[in-house]
């Protein structure tokens, strides 16, 4: 658990000053951040994680492509996709190796 943690933080890291900071890494980092809580016992669905990622990506495709046009970062956008992919990888390890634990307290 704390490898993938580990290499997600790391990968994150170095997405930063090769994708640049922007609203869609703000995102990228929110669904990180929400998916490292897990770390702490708290489960957020995979799902959600991974939608709020696909939801910055599409922002960037559309700001790219529709307010600055003639100008998209090809490589930006590329570095992007694959860092997101490679998040996507931990997200599935951990949730195939990992199994966690919910108890309902009734009171």
């Amino acid at each position: 658990m704390s490898g993938v943690i580990i290499i997600l933080l790391v990968a994150t890291g170095i997405e930063l000053p090769l994708a640049g900071f922007s609203l869609w890494y703000f995102l990228t980092l929110i669904a990180r951040g929400l998916f490292c809580l897990r770390a702490m016992g708290i489960v957020i669905k995979m799902k959600t994680c991974m939608g709020i990622e696909i939801a910055g990506f599409i922002l960037a495709l559309l700001w790219h492509f529709t307010i600055t046009k003639g100008h998209v970062p090809y490589g930006r956008l590329g570095f992007y996709a694959l860092f997101m992919v490679v998040s996507f990888g931990c997200q599935l390890y951990d949730n195939i190796m990992y199994v966690y634990e919910t108890r309902d307290v009734k009171e």
